[in-house]
């Protein structure tokens, strides 16, 4: 993918966890550009600390590094709505371990996706 203009949707799915014991809030997921199509991209979003639309500016930084994409803008919906892309962007709760079982996920396909290069 070489432009903004190839992005055509971006969908996000996110877990949080909420610590009880320390007051604070942890996600993970994964960003999906295209859907669906031939030039679908998966991205992770690794275990972190965040809250309320904090895997949202993560996505949206995941996406430009990962495409290359020089912007100012931090906002996903903003970015979305001033290129014409469709967003769906979620978040349910899940307990800690649903968020590890995703991190480790993503680290072993990071390590597979190395192995094929």
């Amino acid at each position: 993918m070489k432009t903004i203009n190839q992005i055509k949707t971006i969908d996000v799915n996110a877990l949080e966890w909420f610590d009880k014991v320390n007051g604070n809030s942890y996600f993970a997921g994964k960003v999906i550009i295209n859907y669906g199509a031939d030039n679908q991209i998966t991205l992770p979003l690794a275990y972190q600390y965040g809250y309320g639309e904090q895997y949202e500016y993560e996505a949206l930084k995941a996406i430009k590094t990962a495409l290359g994409i020089h912007t100012d803008m931090n906002a996903l919906g903003r970015f979305c709505d001033s290129h014409k892309i469709i967003l769906r962007s979620n978040k349910r709760s899940a307990k800690k371990a649903e968020l590890k079982k995703i991190q480790k996920t993503f680290e072993l396909w990071e390590v597979t996706n190395a192995d094929n290069q």
